[in-house]
């Protein structure tokens, strides 16, 4: 059975009719109403939801690799889609959600779940499974390495991002 995080994912790629790498992020992003705004961002903050009443809008740190920001802004959608709950500002019911580099320490459920979603809604299991398996079937059978830079690039993530997955999904034993 798949986890809340990934059944969201497929559930929303399924909903918008995507069916193959790689997902257009902003385009899930405005397919929800959510606004995408690309600045510089202090403090280590690579982005951050903010959400008032029906309003949205992500804020990615316009300094960050495409591949971050695309993260990055699967992410935030993770937590539009799983975190409804509100805190208040100024009076007024609104929610924001930050990634920093905290974000990946695997300490917050919230953050964790939220990668999860970005990692499912970006590279989903199947897809996944399908690419190597294509790859490792080829005449030129790759290296890891070369499976990585490959998948990576079908799935405009950063390396270190497809690596997780593959070790999150029992394709490659070690980072």
């Amino acid at each position: 059975m798949l986890r809340r995080p990934e059944r969201e994912a497929a559930a929303l790629l399924d909903q918008l009719g995507i069916e193959g790498p790689a997902v257009d992020v902003e385009g899930v992003a405005k397919s929800l109403r959510i606004k995408v705004v690309r600045d510089v961002l202090e403090d280590g903050t690579s982005a951050m939801l903010i959400r008032q009443g029906a309003d949205a809008l992500i804020m990615v740190d316009s300094a960050q690799t495409k591949a971050r920001q695309r993260f990055s802004i699967a992410h935030e959608i993770g937590h539009f889609q799983l975190h409804r709950e509100l805190v208040f500002v100024d009076k007024q019911p609104a929610r924001v959600n930050f990634r920093n580099a905290d974000s990946s320490l695997a300490q917050d459920p919230r953050e964790i779940e939220a990668n999860g979603f970005a990692a499912a809604l970006l590279m989903p299991a199947a897809w996944v499974y399908a690419a190597v398996e294509k790859l490792r079937t080829s005449k030129r059978r790759p290296s890891e390495e070369q499976l990585v830079i490959s998948l990576a690039t079908t799935f405009a993530v950063s390396e270190p991002a497809i690596r997780y997955r593959l070790l999150n999904l029992g394709l490659i034993s070690s980072f």
